[in-house]
């Protein structure tokens, strides 16, 4: 392969093209926040003692097909703090997952 004179020879395998395709990813979050109780009233306090929030991002834009996932995710660590955001990876397969959706 290589110039020869006024002409290009070399491996010629026709022309190509790119056609784009698209993928529509759906972002859902669940946040849960767990308030301090006053043992002396029947109302919830103003204290927040704790607050879980996981996000998901999927091709499926049904909730509820997702939110056994969140719901998961943030119970991985009820009641600690993390200190930082945690990433998890939960496949269908999870023991957790198969528990929950066994209870329908």
């Amino acid at each position: 392969m290589g110039f020869h004179g006024e002409y290009w020879s070399g491996y010629h395998f026709g022309y190509t093209t790119y056609v784009p395709y698209y993928d529509t990813y759906y972002d859902q979050r669940l946040g849960i926040k767990v308030f301090a109780r006053d043992p002396n009233t029947a109302l919830a306090g103003e204290k927040v003692v704790w607050v879980g929030e996981a996000m998901i991002s999927t091709s499926g834009e049904d909730f509820r097909r997702t939110i056994n996932y969140l719901l998961v995710g943030c119970f991985q660590y009820f009641g600690a703090d993390t200190s930082r955001q945690r990433s998890l990876i939960v496949t269908e397969k999870d023991p957790r997952i198969i528990r929950i959706e066994s209870l329908k």
